[in-house]
């Protein structure tokens, strides 16, 4: 423990300590006055007489998320990188198996165990894997930002004031994710 100004401060290892605690806490979705109260809690029980401020604990978790963020960026690039080659693994291996869904297939029939004749179908291919195709690219092209901002147009209807939501231009992967999230939403209320 440190005094200063008459005020007991927090050692480095305390304060260490404390960003840990604060930090797991916050992550379970601790409000920081929660957060400030069990750091007391923990301190009164070890005999150490700090009390730590909100503000103190709203500090130590903006030093965190500034930290986390910094350790981010130098990992992003790092992971977008293995993120394409996962997805051109993908890509390749359904290009792959496009091409095999189209060649003929052929049919033999059996008369007493013994091959009588043989035919050829041609197939158009298995349009599954073309999906899978699309579905990487536009994987791709957002984790590279190729992407234009997606935009959601809300149009007013003057007569029925109701709104009216443009979502033609949204990917379908979006929309479930935005029905997921509302959905979601309204279970928490």
């Amino acid at each position: 423990m440190i005094k200063s100004q008459g005020k007991i401060k927090r050692t480095d290892e305390q304060w260490e300590a404390d960003k840990a605690l604060e930090s797991e806490l916050f992550l379970k979705g601790y409000s920081y006055r929660r957060i400030r109260d069990k750091i007391n809690e923990r301190y009164k029980e070890m005999g150490i007489d700090i009390q730590i401020s909100y503000q103190s604990v709203y500090n130590d978790i903006q030093k965190c998320l500034s930290e986390w963020k910094r350790e981010q960026f130098t990992n992003i690039d790092q992971y977008v990188t293995q993120e394409i080659q996962a997805l051109d693994n993908v890509a390749r291996e359904a290009w792959e198996e496009w091409e095999r869904s189209k060649r003929p297939k052929c049919k033999t029939k059996y008369r007493f165990k013994t091959a009588v004749e043989v035919q050829k179908e041609t197939t158009t291919g298995d349009p599954s894997f073309l999906n899978v195709i699309l579905n990487v690219q536009q994987r791709k092209a957002r984790l590279l930002g190729y992407d234009s901002p997606l935009v959601v147009s809300i149009v007013g209807d003057k007569e029925k004031e109701k709104p009216k939501y443009d979502l033609s231009s949204v990917p379908d992967d979006i929309l479930e994710k935005m029905a997921d999230a509302l959905q979601e939403g309204g279970n928490n209320d």
